[in-house]
């Protein structure tokens, strides 16, 4: 009788340690699991370009967070599985862009934009001129270049006691300006600047016409030598260069100077034109 007593006694006290061990390992175990529970994905990417020319290489630069696997699709029909990948687009529109990040139990998506145009033709020259009209050409040349619907008025100022005209051929996007000893124009008065604007449809040797971006401006010409700005308007000089570009406060270029390059706008009858240039084309008239 007292063995069968002592044998009952040792079986529960094994089974009441092996359940208490058991109860413990298996909390173990679910905290080692939720501890391995992975986290979730969050997509996410950068571009070298926003706004890109057809042929331009556009960089996509990855920032995922908790992501394995990658799915690319640039909205052109092409697609890519590579983290950080390359993108040309050879036709002009605006392209969804979607990456899939994929982790060990779940993913994300996110979509961005980006605007691809067809390049300018190369038809302004930087302290030159444009196609039909150079810096210092005669107003006889000009005129027999130019020779649609015009508009003209001059400036007169009296501290350097000289004439400044304004000629703007409107529908072709085109206004010279030309310095004079009279208030007519005389046929070997020499063009001084060139003003810009839609319907241009040119561009300058970097890429940047009517209707670029500032942003894009700015990466193609470095930053501006100098600013000024008033009345909604922003100008963005680079004196060196021969080009001023300006902006209605619309993040866009909507007119663009060409000049002969120097080192500062100083004088006081070149302050004068460019008070002039920076006003909106249908306030001319009252300037």
């Amino acid at each position: 009788m007292l063995l069968i007593v002592l044998n009952k006694f040792i079986t529960m006290n094994i089974s009441r340690f092996y359940y208490t061990n058991l109860l413990a390992l298996s909390l173990l175990v679910l905290i080692a699991g939720g501890c391995n529970k992975s986290e979730p994905v969050k997509a996410g990417f950068s571009t070298s370009l926003t706004e890109a020319y057809t042929g331009d290489t556009i960089f996509f630069y990855n920032s995922s967070e908790n992501a394995t696997y990658y799915q690319w699709d640039f909205g052109d029909g092409e697609a890519s599985i590579l983290e950080d990948p390359s993108h040309v687009y050879n036709s002009e529109g605006i392209y969804e862009v979607t990456l899939v990040s994929i982790g060990e139990n779940n993913s994300d998506t996110i979509t961005k934009e980006i605007e691809v145009i067809l390049p300018f033709d190369v038809t302004i020259f930087e302290g030159v001129g444009i196609e039909g009209a150079h810096i210092s050409d005669s107003w006889s040349s000009i005129q027999s270049a130019f020779n649609s619907d015009t508009t003209w008025y001059y400036v007169y100022d009296s501290v350097v006691d000289i004439y400044i005209h304004v000629v703007i051929f409107e529908s072709r996007g085109v206004g010279f300006i030309i310095p004079g000893s009279d208030s007519l124009i005389n046929s070997q008065d020499s063009l001084n600047y060139i003003y810009i604007f839609p319907p241009y449809s040119g561009g300058t040797t970097n890429g940047i016409g009517i209707g670029s971006t500032v942003d894009r401006m700015v990466e193609a010409y470095g930053v501006p030598e100098n600013t000024v700005g008033g009345q909604g308007i922003k100008g963005y000089w680079y004196d060196s260069k021969g080009i001023d570009f300006y902006t209605y406060d619309s993040g866009f270029v909507d007119e663009i100077q060409v000049y002969s390059p120097y080192i500062t706008k100083s004088s006081s009858s070149t302050n004068l034109l460019i008070k002039s240039m920076i006003r909106k084309r249908k306030l001319w008239t009252d300037f």
